[in-house]
């Protein structure tokens, strides 16, 4: 989940932003914030359902302003564990077509790149993801070849795994194949 944070300063510096927990002492999921941009994300685990008072803040070196809002976290209502993601080719761009597989469950990438899988609800049998690049074959680009790639599940995600929810890769792992 990602929230953009907005702030103006009257005389037009440059503001950095901040973000606590508005409650004393509680911790807030894990989240990172972009000082300079005010890009706010969260990435909640299973054990952080509950809700959170989360203040933001924007200060111009002098003058600091603050709003504080509630963020709530669900649990996942379908329950079963589901991994999405891109995978693109070096120049970042889509490759469709790609098979993605984690144990026995597999699935084509879409004309954007993206892939879905769902895991179902027993435990996982592996936490590799594969992508099969070397069974790529496009007639209209006969000579492009990929690679095989395998990745482990936490690499992709920065994190373990939680079953019982959706979880995508991130785009920083993002699988960039080259031909």
């Amino acid at each position: 989940m990602a929230i953009g944070i907005h702030a103006t300063d009257l005389d037009s510096d440059r503001l950095t932003y901040s973000v606590r927990s508005a409650t004393a002492g509680a911790p807030l999921p894990q989240g990172s914030l972009d000082s300079g941009t005010g890009l706010l994300s969260f990435a909640p685990s299973p054990r952080d359902l509950g809700s959170y008072q989360v203040e933001v803040l924007a200060s111009d070196g002098v003058l600091t302003g603050s709003r504080t809002f509630t963020l709530t976290v669900i649990a996942d209502a379908v329950g079963t564990t589901r991994v999405s993601g891109r995978v693109l080719d070096v120049n970042q761009s889509a490759i469709p077509g790609i098979v993605v597989e984690i144990g026995g469950v597999n699935g084509l990438t879409q004309s954007d790149g993206s892939f879905h899988l769902d895991l179902g609800d027993g435990p996982l049998v592996t936490e590799t993801l594969k992508v099969r690049g070397e069974n790529f074959f496009d007639p209209t680009r006969p000579s492009v070849k990929y690679p095989f790639i395998a990745e482990k599940l936490p690499f992709m995600f920065g994190r373990e795994v939680y079953r019982g929810v959706s979880s995508r890769c991130s785009p920083a792992s993002r699988l960039a194949l080259s031909t």
